[in-house]
């Protein structure tokens, strides 16, 4: 299990993923602790331009599990800006013919705990 931390604080969202994945071997990293730039989507326009982050080498990792697990709080009715950032950047990942993203996701099991603080029902 590859397990993604997409909150920028230590809690509620880290406590539940422990819990969850009490027994369970996983991988993690933890959105906070790395570097996720926004790219300039150039999906139309000659192609996405190199950025020096973290980003290559949480999805080659990634792509080596077979069950993935996001965990995000949920902020404004949506996930942690850390991880739509991350998430944003497969566009980018889709079009890198060394990483075959696409044929290499297809298959994973892909789990998700969000987790909303006042409302989750409403907000989630």
């Amino acid at each position: 299990m590859y397990t993604i931390y997409g909150s920028s604080r230590k809690g509620n969202s880290e406590w539940l993923g422990e819990q969850a994945l009490k027994g369970i071997p996983h991988v993690a990293v933890d959105l906070a602790n790395v570097s996720i730039q926004p790219i300039e989507d150039r999906r139309h326009h000659g192609g996405f331009l190199p950025i020096g982050d973290d980003y290559r080498r949480i999805v080659e990792a990634m792509l080596e599990h077979d069950d993935i697990l996001f965990i995000t709080p949920i902020y404004w009715y949506s996930m942690s800006t850390k991880m739509k950032l991350f998430i944003d950047r497969f566009s980018e990942s889709l079009r890198d013919e060394e990483l075959d993203f696409k044929s290499r996701m297809a298959g994973k099991r892909f789990h998700l705990i969000a987790v909303g603080g006042d409302d989750p029902r409403l907000k989630g």
